[in-house]
């Protein structure tokens, strides 16, 4: 089975450490104080979504390349993880692919998984290429990611529709360059639930973005991608209720862009969102500084860089 990489293992850990176990202390009311640690508790939030996200993906990615491609008509079932429903042909849809975790622990990492997280692949009509378009959906049951000291448990469900892919030029036998557009629609209904010792606290994402990937290729020897070329746009609204059991809304209000610095990190280049919590009102404006994300909060007229917790990590859009 795929392994998580150290970065998610790592982010997945200190997001439960710091949104469980390290709770920020302040009754300070100016932006210097409990804004700041709310806009923080907001970005580690995001990051724990995001990187739970991208290890299902990761999972599910395994799963089509190695043991489930639809074209080639496999089975999906290895070593007792996975079961899959109409696993050979490419007429029947949905297939579903279930992937069980019993208090594993993958490729040695210091991360126990248990419970079950469901995809199911979908063609949309009027299609003929399930590639080119199709709807995934994500089912977490009763699935856990645990440390020695603190866990996280993922309930719910995450919905990925390719709206559409474009690639121009068109492809031909003498271009030596082209760039590949796919559009997403994400919708997802989860909630994290985190603890840490005698604390247990969760927090709920009802999420309704678009994310928009570009990728560039170029033809030398061979074909290669140009990763400094490219971009990942989202845009959209998460909202629930956060630790601190009060309501929240993020809402992009200017596009947020992902590209590559110079070492092919990535980082979010630009973007700006409107984040709400409770009464609170504050404006997140992010940009790049060679291979770091700033993170500037500004409520009124008070500005001030945020140090943020966790830098995420942006990639997929499979």
């Amino acid at each position: 089975m795929k392994t998580l990489n150290y970065f998610l293992a790592l982010t997945l850990i200190l997001g439960m450490t710091l949104l469980g176990c390290k709770k920020d202390k302040t009754n300070d009311s100016s932006i210097a104080g409990s804004d700041v640690a709310i806009s923080q508790d907001a970005e580690s939030q995001d990051a724990v979504a995001d990187n739970v996200d991208q290890m299902a993906d990761n999972q599910v990615d395994f799963a089509e390349a190695n043991l489930f491609d639809i074209n080639k008509q496999k089975s999906a079932s290895a070593s007792g993880y996975w079961t899959c429903t109409h696993p050979g042909d490419t007429i029947t849809f949905p297939k579903i692919i279930t992937i069980t975790f019993g208090d594993t622990t993958i490729n040695g990492e210091n991360l126990k998984y248990t419970g079950t997280i469901i995809v199911r692949d979908s063609l949309s009509n009027g299609t003929g290429s399930w590639k080119n378009r199709v709807i995934r959906k994500i089912i977490f049951s009763n699935f856990t990611i645990a440390s020695d000291s603190s866990s996280i448990s993922v309930s719910g469900t995450r919905t990925v529709t390719r709206t559409s892919i474009k690639i121009s030029p068109p492809l031909t036998a003498n271009i030596t360059s082209f760039r590949m557009e796919v559009t997403d629609a994400i919708t997802a209904n989860l909630t994290f639930t985190i603890t840490c010792g005698d604390f247990t606290k969760s927090f709920t994402r009802n999420v309704d973005r678009t994310r928009k990937a570009m990728a560039h290729f170029e033809k030398g020897l061979s074909w290669r991608q140009v990763y400094l070329s490219d971009t990942i746009t989202l845009n959209g609204t998460v909202n629930g209720r956060n630790l601190q059991d009060s309501t929240y809304s993020r809402v992009i209000t200017a596009p947020i862009t992902i590209t590559r610095c110079p070492f092919l990190y990535p980082v979010i280049s630009s973007g700006t969102m409107t984040l709400t919590n409770g009464v609170k009102v504050a404006t997140l404006t992010y940009s790049s500084d060679v291979c770091k994300t700033k993170v500037t909060i500004t409520k009124g007229d008070k500005t001030r860089e945020i140090i943020r917790r966790i830098n995420r990590k942006y990639h997929k859009w499979w």
